[in-house]
């Protein structure tokens, strides 16, 4: 293993050169329709994160599984890019897009050059090899570093898969292991040991998963102490173990985290519940109060229709008198002016009758004074309040007749004169 001198565990040397960008949206992949009988032999194709590197696979069935065995040269151990990845996994995506964990794509430090073998129950997949924090993830990073190709040997049938359901990426220090070396005397074992558990410990296993962060702590410690005795590998078996003690307190973590997540959004939830609850039951006063109020107000209007009604008929009826009245009216114009009329011509038949009545008081006077005229040269006549008297001598008239009784002379006297009107 070549190496060069640098500054710290990690030193990094980055040329300037155009180095591609991490994590697409949106990959495309191609999935193989593994046949049952026969060994298929595909090569990875590299996404360019780490130069040089190759890989190509065999997958054959055996016990009920493909076994899938890949080799792989001058690759480079994950903790190498720094940051928060600490390392490899590979993935089995489905026709579907689902993503099967594989497991670890362990790259030990000493052995740039190894091939490891992994399993899976499912039949038809694609193969993609992503940089990661933790090993026990359940979905792919956008780091993706290598997949498998397009032309299988033997040529089987392939889908093309478009996958965008990538987590993000992990930090990582550099974006391309290809000046990258290592100088330091601590084992790379160790160094992703640490790093792994100090990942455990900042998401909080030491409170919600205790007893792994403990072995992990322990495993870590022992891994420490074999090196600082022997500086040998001796320590890489330990701090496989804290590694993995480490990834299982993580999980563990994480699903502690998401349940406390869980039940706290169930908490704000349900106090959400309860206020809604609240509002509804204010809501519902507020509705059976709205409906007592639209009794009163459908009583009321119905009142008001019959007010109404009756204001109707009433007024109908008006209608009906002001309509009788009205016809009274012009009948009584009518009367009005034929009653003007006739007081017209009964004022010109009293006017008539004074004049007549002055021609009958006039002809009247004449008939009285020709008649006073006339009876004076016989009797003697006077004007009086009571009309004219007449004295007619030697006149009478029996008692209560009107009948004259023939004069009669005694003895030379006339009987009592007799008025006359």
């Amino acid at each position: 293993m070549k190496k060069i001198h640098f500054f710290g565990l990690l030193i990094l040397v980055i040329l300037l050169s155009s180095v591609p960008s991490l994590g697409q949206a949106e990959r495309q992949f191609d999935v193989i329709q593994f046949p049952e009988g026969r060994e298929v032999e595909i090569d990875f194709v590299s996404s360019g994160l780490i130069p040089g590197a190759e890989m190509k696979s065999k997958v054959k069935f055996q016990d009920g599984q493909f076994r899938i065995e890949i080799e792989f040269d001058d690759m480079k151990p994950a903790v190498l890019f720094g940051g928060d990845v600490t390392c490899y996994v590979l993935w089995a995506f489905n026709r579907d897009g689902a993503p099967e964990n594989l497991g670890e794509f362990w790259v030990r430090p000493d052995r740039e050059d190894d091939t490891l073998r992994f399993s899976t129950g499912l039949r038809n997949f694609a193969l993609v090899i992503t940089a990661e924090r933790y090993y026990q993830v359940s979905r792919p990073s956008e780091m993706v570093l290598f997949w498998n190709g397009s032309n299988p040997d033997p040529p089987v049938t392939t889908a093309k898969l478009s996958f965008d359901q990538f987590d993000s990426a992990p930090e990582s220090g550099v974006e391309t292991l290809q000046n990258v070396r290592y100088d330091g005397d601590k084992p790379l074992d160790l160094v992703q040991a640490e790093k792994v558990f100090e990942l455990a410990r900042a998401m909080g296993a030491e409170e919600y998963s205790p007893d792994l962060f403990s072995q992990a702590s322990l495993s870590l410690r022992q891994a420490t102490q074999v090196y600082q005795r022997s500086r040998g590998t001796g320590a890489q078996r330990f701090a496989r173990d804290s590694v993995a003690a480490s990834n299982e307190a993580i999980r563990l973590t994480s699903r502690k985290l998401a349940l406390k997540a869980l039940e706290e959004e169930f908490a704000e939830r349900q106090a959400q519940m309860n206020q809604l609850e609240a509002r509804l039951n204010q809501s519902e006063e507020r509705f059976r109060e709205a409906e007592a109020r639209i009794e009163e107000v459908q009583e009321e209007r119905a009142e008001a229709e019959r007010q109404i009604n009756s204001a109707r008929l009433e007024l109908q009826s008006l209608n009906r008198e002001r309509e009788q009245l009205v016809v009274e009216k012009r009948e009584l114009e009518a009367s009005l002016v034929s009653l003007s009329r006739e007081r017209e011509q009964l004022e010109q038949e009293k006017a008539a009758l004074l004049v007549e009545k002055e021609e009958l008081v006039a002809e009247k006077a004449q008939l009285q004074g020709r008649l006073q005229e006339a009876l004076s040269e016989v009797a003697d006549t006077r004007s009086s309040a009571r009309g004219m008297i007449v004295n007619l001598p030697d006149i009478l008239f029996s008692i209560g007749e009107a009948e004259l009784i023939p004069q009669l002379h005694m003895g030379g006297e006339s009987a009592k004169p007799t008025s006359a009107g």
